[in-house]
C-alpha cells in the first residue's frame, strides 16, 4: 500500500506536461575566412534547421532549408567581435557577417519558442593561416 501511496504522490504532476526546448543548429558558410580578411568574405550564419520537433514538428523544416525560416520560433544571434558587420537583424533565423579575419569568431545562437523555452548552440568563424613561409 505504501508503495501506491508513493506511486501515485510521484505522479500528481503528470497531469501538468511541460513543453521541450526547441534545437538550436547553427550552420557556418564557409567556416573558415582568410587570416587578414579585411572584411572582404561574407559568412552565412544560418539557424533555419533549428525547429522545435517533439512540440511543433512542423517548425522543422524538411530538405534544403534554403531562405525559409521556421515559424513559432524566436532567434537572438550574438557574434564575439565588435567589428563584424551584420547585414540583417540579429533576430532573423539567416544573417551574413563580415568579420577581419584577425582571429577566430565566436557565435552563438538562442532559439525560443512559444512556450518560452529556449535552447542555445555555438559555432566558430575560423581563419586560414596562408601556405606560404609556413614549415
Amino acid at each position: 500500500m505504501r508503495g501506491l501511496l508513493a506511486a501515485g504522490l510521484a505522479c500528481a504532476s503528470c497531469g501538468t506536461a511541460q513543453g521541450h526546448p526547441p534545437v538550436a543548429r547553427i550552420d557556418v558558410l564557409p567556416e573558415y575566412v582568410p587570416a587578414g580578411d579585411d572584411f572582404h568574405t561574407t559568412v552565412v550564419l544560418d539557424g533555419t534547421r533549428s525547429c522545435d520537433e517533439l512540440d511543433a514538428p512542423e517548425t522543422c523544416l524538411r530538405g534544403d532549408a534554403g531562405t525559409r525560416v521556421p515559424e513559432g520560433l524566436r532567434f537572438a544571434w550574438t557574434v564575439a567581435a565588435d567589428d563584424a558587420r551584420i547585414d540583417g537583424e540579429m533576430t532573423d533565423a539567416r544573417i551574413d557577417a563580415r568579420v577581419s579575419g584577425e582571429r577566430p569568431i565566436e557565435v552563438t545562437l538562442t532559439v525560443t519558442d512559444g512556450e518560452d523555452l529556449s535552447a542555445t548552440a555555438a559555432a566558430t568563424i575560423g581563419i586560414t593561416l596562408p601556405a606560404d613561409g609556413v614549415e
